[in-house]
């Protein structure tokens, strides 16, 4: 085997042993970044990413307006809570966090598999 041989298969292992591992990442980012990735992991956003917000304030926070509602990738959310910054590496599923803190929930979470209708409750 000559060296320019042995070279190429070393680099056709390489990059048999990292293409799997490419696609998976692009395929979970993908995922992520579609409406419904959005509703399943939550989502961290800048405020000129919105679509639109509400006229309605609900109050101000370090200066900034509360809109009671806003849209994002096609998904309303309605305003939730106040949340320290750290919590935008956390956010929760169906949730949207824009600076400095502010946290929306999904009105209708698009979430496959699960159902809108409040669990039932039984009499005893």
């Amino acid at each position: 085997m000559t060296a320019l041989e042995a070279t190429l298969a070393v680099a056709l292992l390489a990059a048999a042993a990292v293409l799997p591992f490419h696609l998976l990442i692009r395929w979970d980012l993908g995922r992520r970044c579609d409406a419904r990735g959005v509703s399943l992991f939550g989502m961290a956003i800048d405020w000129e990413e919105l679509e639109a917000t509400s006229r309605e304030a609900i109050g101000r926070y370090q200066g900034c307006v509360i809109p009671a509602a806003v849209q994002y990738a096609g998904i309303s959310y309605r305003f939730d809570r106040i949340a320290a910054r750290a919590y935008r590496r956390q956010v929760g599923r169906g949730e949207l966090f824009l600076d400095p803190g502010l946290v929306y929930v999904a009105d209708q979470p698009r979430v496959p598999g699960t159902s809108t209708r409040s669990p039932s409750t039984s009499s005893m």
